[in-house]
């Protein structure tokens, strides 16, 4: 096919930096810069969310399956909520998110400086967010985490940047 550019702000491509792309649809890419949340949409590109100062709010987003969209950066961790205004999680509060990841449609795995959490969300509905947090592996409490990712079997991998390697299989350290 062809391509598209798509920059909200035709000057200073500085400014045009994206941290993550996270598909939604066929016709729905959401994209975060470091204090704004984009929508490309049918070709074309509006902004969601603007925080206002560059904080590095958004350095890794995803969806859940009802197409909310979940955040982490230098802040902490959070949803939007219905009025696209971000809510935190309290106990994250200034803690640096790398990478945050769904690993099914209530589940939110958490990497951060200080180690890997996993978040079991019972509700995000309007202004209801209740859910769980631990730190299921005592292995990745205060490893600096790097990545994670969840293969086609549902198995977590989550690279640590001074520790290598851990996969998850089943609930359960398999390798490192």
């Amino acid at each position: 096919g062809t391509f598209k550019q798509h920059l909200r702000r035709k000057k200073q491509l500085g400014k045009n930096v994206v941290r993550t792309l996270k598909w939604v649809s066929e016709h729905k890419i959401i994209t975060s810069e470091s204090r704004n949340i984009n929508v490309i949409e049918n070709d074309s590109i509006y902004q969601l969310y603007d925080y206002g100062s560059d904080k590095n709010v958004f350095i890794t987003i995803d969806c859940d399956h009802l197409g909310n969209i979940w955040f982490g950066g230098f802040l902490g961790a959070g949803i939007m909520s219905s009025a696209n205004e971000p809510v935190f999680f309290p106990e994250f509060k200034d803690i640096l998110i790398i990478k945050i990841l769904f690993s099914d449609k209530n589940k939110l795995l958490v990497g951060t400086r200080s180690g890997y959490y996993e978040i079991n969300i019972t509700s995000a509905q309007k202004g209801n967010l209740q859910y769980n947090i631990e730190q299921p592996y005592p292995e990745l409490v205060g490893k600096e985490i790097n990545h994670i990712y969840c293969d086609r079997q549902n198995n977590i991998w989550i690279s640590c940047v001074t520790d290598g390697v851990y996969q998850i299989e089943n609930g359960e350290i398999k390798r490192h």
